[in-house]
């Protein structure tokens, strides 16, 4: 006898209401900018209650501070983990090195720019609260630690050299992105393609690729 399709069907899990709280600011910050942010247009478009909004993050700062480190934390785990999952899967030196050209490409294209300036801007709101700055803080460090793991795997497998710090080489690193934000402002292709080539032989020699 078949199942039937309700028995068969997987289920989706639904978006939990802070969540949708949360996206919905962030696209709102994106659009508009922090300082046209209203409560009243944020409930429109997320179709939450004021009462999930005040239950969730106390008020209309707390939920701006969970949608600014939401636009810090964007792509920065996935493309961790991408790597990680890559070089599980990767095979000689080669095809590791064609994998770093790969994510360097990706990290610094300029489809990533408005989320360079995003960051930079949320680093900026964090530096005024100590709260918010402790969990900037540890989502950068916990970003390192990952990124560090995900090192730790290519050194094992004998694609990079075994004597590098992958704690230290995680840490320059992810603290390089923030620089390439600051070329974004000055808005001149040259000097950040030639930012961008630096940055690689540099990335290429450390890690001995």
């Amino acid at each position: 006898m078949t199942k039937s399709a309700s028995a068969t069907t997987t289920k989706v899990k639904k978006e939990s209401t802070r969540d949708v709280l949360i996206r919905t600011a962030v696209a709102m910050i994106d659009e508009f900018g922090e300082p046209q942010l209203r409560l009243e247009v944020v409930l429109e478009r997320s179709g939450a209650s004021v009462s999930s909004l005040y239950h969730y993050f106390g008020n209309l700062d707390g939920l701006l501070r969970a949608a600014n480190i939401a636009r810090f934390n964007r792509y920065a785990f996935a493309d961790i983990e991408y790597l990680r999952r890559r070089t599980e899967e990767t095979k000689s030196k080669d095809d590791f090195r064609m994998l770093a050209n790969q994510v360097l490409d990706t990290l610094y294209n300029e489809d990533r720019r408005l989320h360079r300036l995003h960051r930079l801007d949320t680093v900026h709101h964090a530096s005024g609260s100590a709260e918010f700055s402790s969990e900037i803080g540890a989502l950068h460090k916990s970003a390192i630690e990952q990124f560090a793991e995900a090192l730790d795997v290519a050194k094992a497998k004998g694609f990079i050299n075994k004597e590098v710090d992958t704690n230290g080489f995680a840490a320059w690193f992810l603290g390089n992105s923030f620089a390439r934000g600051l070329l974004d402002i000055t808005d001149n292709s040259d000097v950040s393609a030639s930012w961008l080539a630096t940055h690689r032989t540099a990335c290429f020699h450390l890690l001995g690729l």
